[in-house]
């Protein structure tokens, strides 16, 4: 009789998936090159203009340009993304609306675009090295495969169900039926498994002085 455990630990463990291993941090787009959203942003130009002269009609140094972009950060995001919001607010929708303020929002719309390119700037790079470096190319599909279990109907001895078969696996997240086929002829009959068993076979090595 066996009494060596590690038998145990070597059969019963919980393995991890190809998928599971994949560290988020090597996914193409874990980081972004600009990562800021609008709120971000907005802080960095008020902050920023507190950095630049404000040159008045004598050119001279007449403080600074943060009053021209002072404000509430998150009233000014509410504000872009939705300016119908204050209409019940008629004197913060007229601060808010000022043109240089509408200017520096609409930019910021805009930006979202580079940004967005940002982001795909590290597939671009994996897609350039290994298509065009490496020369790798793209393996053709192949059709998925499943086991199908049938049960023949009360009172049936055997049925037979010809190559080419379709089998309804419902629907995709697309609502796009999913359908396979049967790969060859199948007779389907009261043969049953009645019992699966597993034969193990201990080695134990031994040296010449246990001999």
């Amino acid at each position: 009789m066996n009494k060596n455990n590690k038998i145990i630990d070597q059969f019963f463990r919980d393995g991890v998936s190809q998928g599971r291993r994949l560290l988020r941090e090597l996914e193409p787009d874990y980081v972004s090159v600009d990562e800021r959203d609008v709120s971000d942003l907005l802080t960095f130009v008020q902050k920023y203009a507190t950095k630049l002269n404000y040159y008045d009609e004598s050119n001279r140094i007449n403080g600074d340009w943060s009053s021209f972009f002072g404000g509430d950060v998150e009233q000014m995001v509410a504000y872009i993304n939705n300016p119908e919001s204050f209409a019940d607010e008629p004197s913060t929708q007229r601060q808010l609306a000022q043109p240089h303020l509408v200017l520096l929002f609409t930019f910021l719309q805009l930006l979202r675009y580079p940004q967005q390119q940002f982001k795909a700037l590290t597939q671009r790079y994996l897609d350039f090295y290994y298509k065009e470096v490496l020369q790798l190319t793209t393996k053709e599909e192949v059709p998925d495969k499943i086991h199908g279990i049938f049960e023949l109907a009360q009172g049936e001895e055997a049925h037979l169900i010809n190559k080419g078969t379709l089998l309804s696996a419902g629907q995709d997240s697309q609502g796009v039926n999913i359908n396979y086929a049967t790969d060859e002829d199948i007779v389907v009959n009261q043969a049953q498994v009645a019992s699966i068993k597993t034969l193990f076979v201990e080695k134990n090595y031994i040296g010449l002085e246990v001999v």
